[in-house]
């Protein structure tokens, strides 16, 4: 990813910038804000991070009202492979990375200061 990452990819790669950071934090997390169980907070990155295919809420085809959950495999658009390649990242690495607690902290302090360095880049240029 270049430096001027905001500028230079827009809002919507931010934001699944900040959705890979959340799933590494939450497999980081030793406490849960929304009272989950830690343990399922941990589970859920893990095998958003890890699965060949994931799962997503939709509305029920048949039942007004209702939801039903799409299976999809996770290079498709929203899965982890599918935002990695989006913004460039190795997933792979990154899913090796997620086995360590060292790993963990370094994709997230890399990411975080890509995503305030094109924060900063982007307030220059609308200036």
């Amino acid at each position: 990813m270049s430096s001027n990452f905001m500028a230079e990819y827009g809002s919507e790669r931010a934001l699944w910038c900040a959705v890979v950071i959340q799933a590494f934090r939450d497999l980081k997390n030793r406490s849960s804000q929304d009272k989950e169980p830690v343990e399922d907070v941990r589970d859920g990155a893990w095998r958003w991070l890890h699965d060949r295919y994931t799962t997503k809420t939709v509305p029920h085809p048949k039942v007004p009202g209702r939801s039903a959950l799409e299976i999809f495999k996770t290079d498709r658009e929203g899965g982890f492979e599918w935002i990695c390649d989006m913004l460039d990242l190795d997933f792979r690495g990154l899913r090796m990375k997620s086995m360590t607690r060292t790993g963990i902290d370094e994709v997230i302090t890399g990411l975080e200061a890509k995503r305030r360095s094109g924060r900063r880049k982007q307030a220059e240029d609308v200036e």
